[in-house]
Parts: C-alpha cells; structure tokens; sequence
C-alpha cells in the first residue's frame, strides 16, 4: 500500500506523530506528495517520498 495512516507510519518510521503533525503544519512534507487528507478527514503519509525527503532527495 502506497499511503499509511499517521499511526501506522509513526508506528514503522519511528516519528512521533507529534512530529508528523508538524512537519505537515510547518509545509515541511507536500500535501498531495508525502501526505494526502482523505475525504473522511483522516490524514495518510507516503512511506517512500518521505523515505526520498530524508534522504535529501525529495522537497
């Protein structure tokens, strides 16, 4: 699966969700990119892009 929700992808990646949150608050991560809201609401990361963004690889 492409897109994790923000527990899930805390849960593998390590982030704290805290941490998530403000990358996506700060326009850090891209919506539509490394993030998407669904139309429920709730909030999905993209485990790849944002693997790319850490390795400096990805805006």
């Amino acid at each position: 699966m492409e897109w994790l929700t923000l527990k899930k992808f805390s849960e593998i990646s390590g982030i704290s969700e805290d941490a998530i949150r403000a990358n996506l608050k700060k326009g850090v991560w891209q919506k539509d990119k490394h993030w998407i809201k669904a139309p429920n609401g709730r909030l999905f990361c993209n485990p790849k892009e944002v693997e790319q963004w850490l390795l400096g690889k990805g805006a």
